[in-house]
């Protein structure tokens, strides 16, 4: 991953936002959901997103960034 992309896995959605968006970094949403639990979509148009956690980040050829949440125990 490029040295100049902050590592945001395991911060909370908003403070990764907050992070990537000062840096101008852009970047796309995924959920994940435990296995037991439905996957409807797993795209992302709308979170609360102090309910989530990023799990996983890649980076992709265009140098955007592809962030993948799940919600925090309490809020599923």
């Amino acid at each position: 991953m490029n040295a100049k992309i902050p590592d945001v896995t395991v911060y909370r959605l908003d403070e990764a936002i907050n992070i990537l968006e000062k840096k101008g970094i852009k970047f796309n949403l995924k959920t994940t959901v435990p296995p037991y639990r439905s996957r409807e979509d797993k795209s992302v148009t709308e979170v609360s997103s102090k309910t989530y956690r990023v799990i996983r980040q890649m980076e992709l050829a265009d140098h955007s960034l592809e962030l993948i949440i799940a919600a925090e125990s309490h809020s599923i």
